[in-house]
């Protein structure tokens, strides 16, 4: 009973704070370095161990850091490895099976990056080094191979197969080159049918702080990005249009910078990691920052050896995670956590998914549900 009251003084908090600063955040208003202080003194971010997916030996093990992981409709969980073949976890974590071959032909992977949901319970699975994409069917077969001659990253669908966004980099005649694009799979090659999005001059992965962005799940046929080397956040229309910006500038997140992951003797810069909506409309941000074991992140170099491996790197000793809820309607910082953890991924439903190693050096994934509870 107390906490259900509690959470209901929660709730009316923030509906207070929406209703008393309305007037002070149209929708169509770019807000600038929004208050750091958050606006629920009596909210905490809280989470709670959903599931454990790992695998130690044999077909499907997890032997290493992940592209990602993410979840489909029927709960299952996707591993996705470089130079592996997709891994498919229960709702409870038990390994299910691999999906396709290694390899270049139809229903053969060499680099699965992303996945979204398509109509129907399949599933839309991205293979960046093919530039393809492939279409699974709900009982886990490859059935329909896309080419995608283009390179690009998280794909967003709001109507199969002729409505989706993605985010990459696709050169457009006045070379603007936005990263964002509106594209439809009905045919092979994909189209590109507009592209849009923040920033503008040869905006690139790495070079340009607006040139990569997070998308999160889309809602009513709008969705949210954030730029990935700043602490911005747009509120999109699926054709493209803007409606609003939410910009943070925390002590703790310092000027935009080049998205890099440091080296020996310097930390990486604070990058956003994911953007989620949840379903009272809140947004969760998710911040990587330096850990204080950063320098122990990096392999040991052989004299004259000047090149590090990405898959060689220790990314639970690297970063940290911190999480923001945040009130888009009145821009404002509702509560937040920095975690312990390097959070991989962000999953719709308020979920994410952590990846350390353990004292025998075996990976790991911890699937995680977060609450905004009562303190």
């Amino acid at each position: 009973m107390h906490r259900a009251a509690t959470l209901g003084t929660i709730s009316l908090c923030i509906t207070l704070t929406r209703t008393l600063s309305a007037q002070q955040a149209p929708v169509a208003t770019r807000q600038v370095n929004i208050p750091d202080e958050p606006t629920c003194v009596r909210c905490t971010i809280t989470s709670r161990l959903l599931t454990t997916l790992v695998r130690n030996s044999g077909e499907g093990s997890i032997d290493r850091h992940p592209n990602t992981v993410r979840v489909d409709s029927r709960g299952r969980y996707w591993v996705l490895i470089s130079n592996e073949v997709p891994r498919v976890f229960d709702s409870t974590g038990q390994f299910l099976k691999t999906v396709g071959t290694k390899g270049r032909g139809p229903g053969e992977f060499i680099e699965p990056m992303e996945l979204a949901m398509i109509g129907g319970d399949s599933i839309l699975l991205q293979d960046g080094r093919e530039s393809r994409a492939t279409v699974i069917s709900p009982s886990l077969v490859p059935v329909r191979s896309i080419s995608t001659p283009w390179s690009y990253g998280r794909t967003m669908i709001f109507r199969w197969p002729d409505v989706a966004i993605a985010n990459g980099t696709v050169p457009v005649p006045d070379r603007s080159d936005p990263p964002l694009h509106r594209v439809s799979f009905a045919q092979s090659p994909a189209a590109i049918l507009g592209s849009f999005g923040p920033g503008r001059g040869n905006s690139r992965p790495g070079q340009n702080p607006s040139g990569w962005q997070q998308l999160s799940t889309p809602r009513g046929g709008m969705i949210w990005t954030a730029d990935g080397a700043r602490y911005r956040l747009y509120h999109w229309k699926q054709d493209g249009t803007l409606l609003r910006v939410i910009e943070r500038a925390p002590p703790w997140y310092h000027a935009p910078s080049e998205l890099w992951l440091g080296n020996p003797t310097t930390p990486p810069p604070p990058q956003t990691a994911a953007i989620e909506e949840d379903d009272s409309g809140l947004l969760w941000v998710f911040v990587h920052v330096a850990a204080p074991t950063w320098a122990e992140a990096w392999p040991k170099l052989a004299p004259g050896t000047r090149e590090v491996s990405s898959s060689a790197i220790a990314y639970d000793k690297l970063f940290r995670t911190t999480v923001e809820v945040i009130d888009p309607t009145i821009g404002r910082v509702v509560a937040r956590r920095e975690f312990d953890k390097y959070i991989l991924a962000a999953l719709a439903s308020r979920r994410a998914v952590t990846y350390s190693v353990d004292a025998d050096g075996l990976p790991r994934l911890e699937v995680l549900s977060l609450f905004l509870s009562p303190k």
